[in-house]
């Protein structure tokens, strides 16, 4: 049986976690703007760009790089069909034409679309299974002098808003040893990340091309 490596992402976020978010997406859009508006900052996107947002959910970010890039386009890559039909929406009601949503995993290439001259993610890359292959085919979706930007968390001693919570709740009651699914979540704050043939002008990375942070933690 041919089972997703991501499957357990796809079906939490398509089932009632991707439900929760559309429901309160003006919420979320709200709280994680300015991260969103980092990343294209750091992306720098032109006008005719062809442009890949990985783990794109409702859209935010996807169509606010569509009007930069225009002519050019927006390929929306998410595994939640939940989030897909509200990115959809978004678009739609915004009058922006020259976006195209994938309900596809970044895992498991080759990505539709491509060549991307920009590869941009808010919080998305954060959660996959293997992050080897994953930003393999990233890589090989992008052009040779293409650029990519994304935010993800940084440790959790970074995080106090987690942190300190966790270490509330432990005094009242015995907390549950960490997940792996979110152990998971944090791989991307260290600076062992291997992205194959692309650049990255954000995030942390060890490759043979320049690397920055956006180094702000949430």
């Amino acid at each position: 049986m041919d089972i997703r490596p991501n499957s357990y992402q796809a079906d939490y976020w398509t089932g009632a976690a991707g439900h929760n978010w559309v429901r309160s997406r003006p919420s979320y859009d709200a709280e994680l703007a300015q991260f969103g508006d980092e990343v294209l900052r750091r992306a720098a996107i032109t006008t005719g760009e062809r442009v890949l947002d990985v783990g794109c959910g409702t859209g935010a970010m996807t169509v606010q790089a569509a009007e930069s890039a225009a002519p050019g386009g927006v390929v929306g890559l998410d595994i939640s069909d939940t989030m897909l039909e509200a990115a959809i929406e978004r678009a739609r009601d915004a009058g922006v034409t020259n976006t195209t949503f994938t309900s596809a995993d970044a895992q498991r290439g080759p990505i539709a679309g491509s060549p991307f001259d920009v590869v941009i993610s808010r919080f998305g890359v954060m959660f996959f299974e293997d992050s080897t292959a994953a930003f393999a085919n990233i890589g090989a979706a992008t052009r040779p002098d293409g650029r990519l930007a994304f935010a993800c968390w940084q440790a959790p001693e970074d995080n106090p808003w987690m942190t300190e919570t966790n270490a509330a709740i432990a005094a009242f009651v015995e907390s549950p040893s960490v997940s792996a699914d979110a152990a998971r979540s944090f791989r991307t704050s260290t600076s062992r990340l291997v992205m194959p043939s692309a650049r990255s002008d954000a995030g942390t990375a060890e490759s043979p091309r320049p690397c920055r942070g956006i180094g702000a933690p949430i």
